[in-house]
């Protein structure tokens, strides 16, 4: 389960909460919960590695 932490950026002062743990999304949908969060450059590399090695690299990235 995933923790919730602020994230606060030091040169322009933004504050954003962001998410810290294991991402069942990621887990389970590969990089389609990074394109609909509009990353994607992420959502794709993490797509096309996932169907490349078999799922590998998808239960690596689900911790990140």
């Amino acid at each position: 389960m995933a923790t919730t932490i602020i994230m606060k950026n030091p040169k322009t002062g933004i504050v954003k909460k962001g998410f810290y743990g294991f991402s069942w999304t990621t887990f389970f949908f590969i990089g389609i919960p990074a394109l609909f969060r509009g990353d994607i450059l992420i959502g794709l590399i993490t797509t096309i590695l996932g169907i490349l090695t078999g799922g590998i690299t998808t239960f690596i990235w689900a911790f990140f």
